[in-house]
């Protein structure tokens, strides 16, 4: 879907005769490697030929990148300062680590209606709350689910979102110490789609950055901003390292 918006004038780089045309994209990887797509690098391609790099500030390209596992899907607006008779003809997106390397969708009437259709997950069974998981010496427990939450000071950014929080409990079995970073969580819902934490909800103690070292354990809550419509599946953390891409599901149903 493409949608064509004008940017406040307090927007910095914005040029007298520009446009600012935001694409809501959706990605899904259909193949049995992970992948990770770079917003940052995303490119529109005009009906005249010319090609003009997102803005990273003004849409959810700001996410920078989106680490997608097999049956995963990542949804987000992408933003384009273009000239206002320039009309978006093809969205380019690259990926920094898998096999595909760049992916092109076309945005006029014609190519629009031709979208394939992304394939249904097929969803192993997870853990239930209160379960643990463990894996190369990591553990992973859904302790509580929220599925509504009121929000922080931050706030929703998007009409027609909510928010729910998991209260996770992650321990380390290994004999080297063990990284947690909230920002590392990840929640998947039934369709696929992938959404980071959020900073808009309010729960209890949040779960800290730190090291934990063999037998030790942290517990705290984490937020995401999801669709109203959307049904969550799963929360995973990555096991050994932020960027990692074996990760560790549990399941948020009793």
């Amino acid at each position: 879907m493409c949608k064509i918006r004008q940017l406040p004038d307090s927007y910095r780089g914005f040029f007298a005769g520009n446009k600012l045309v935001t694409i809501e994209a959706v990605i899904g990887n259909d193949g049995d490697v992970p992948i990770t797509i770079s917003f940052f690098d995303a490119s529109l391609i005009d009906d005249s030929g010319f090609v003009t790099k997102a803005e990273p500030f003004s849409s959810d390209s700001a996410r920078g990148m989106a680490q997608l596992q097999p049956g995963d899907r990542a949804r987000g607006e992408i933003a384009f300062q273009v000239p206002k008779v320039a009309i978006p003809a093809i969205l380019r997106l690259r990926s920094v680590v898998g096999a595909f390397g760049t992916i092109e969708a076309g945005l006029l009437p014609a190519a629009a209606a031709q979208a394939p259709v992304l394939p249904a997950r097929v969803a192993p069974v997870l853990p239930k709350v209160g379960e643990t998981v463990e894996r190369n010496g990591c553990t992973l427990s859904v302790a509580t689910f929220e599925s509504a939450s009121k929000p922080s000071g931050v706030g929703i950014r998007r009409p027609g979102n909510k928010l729910v929080g998991v209260e996770l409990i992650i321990g380390n079995t290994n004999t080297n110490r063990l990284t947690v970073n909230p920002g590392s969580a990840e929640l998947v819902d039934t369709g696929g789609f992938v959404y980071r934490f959020s900073l808009a909800g309010q729960y209890g103690k949040q779960l800290d950055v730190g090291e934990i070292g063999n037998g030790e354990k942290v517990r705290g809550w984490i937020a995401f901003e999801i669709p109203s419509d959307a049904t969550v599946w799963a929360i995973r953390m990555p096991l050994g390292s932020p960027f990692g891409s074996e990760y560790l599901y549990a399941g948020v149903s009793r």
